[in-house]
């Protein structure tokens, strides 16, 4: 999946279950001099309350949960939201 990132496109990076495919991406954002937005460092997503919070920065977006269930439904919405707003 890294091979998908280009140089001079910033790249986001979804929350990983495992760190060591995280640095891959890491590596790989570095070798091609992309910027990067990875999950917990610039960017995070979560359910509070009913809502999917989204922090990018110092920004934050209070929005619906998304219609289909599942936690990893949120974490693909917050990766989608982080794209849009980069």
């Amino acid at each position: 999946k890294a091979g998908i990132i280009k140089r001079g496109v910033t790249c986001t990076i979804a929350p990983q279950s495992d760190p060591a495919i995280h640095r891959v991406f890491e590596s790989h954002a570095r070798e091609v001099s992309c910027g990067l937005q990875a999950y917990g460092a610039a960017w995070r997503i979560e359910n509070q309350g009913g809502s999917m919070i989204h922090d990018l920065g110092d920004d934050r977006l209070d929005l619906p949960l998304p219609s289909l269930p599942g936690r990893h439904q949120i974490d693909n919405a917050g990766t989608a939201i982080t794209c849009l707003r980069t």
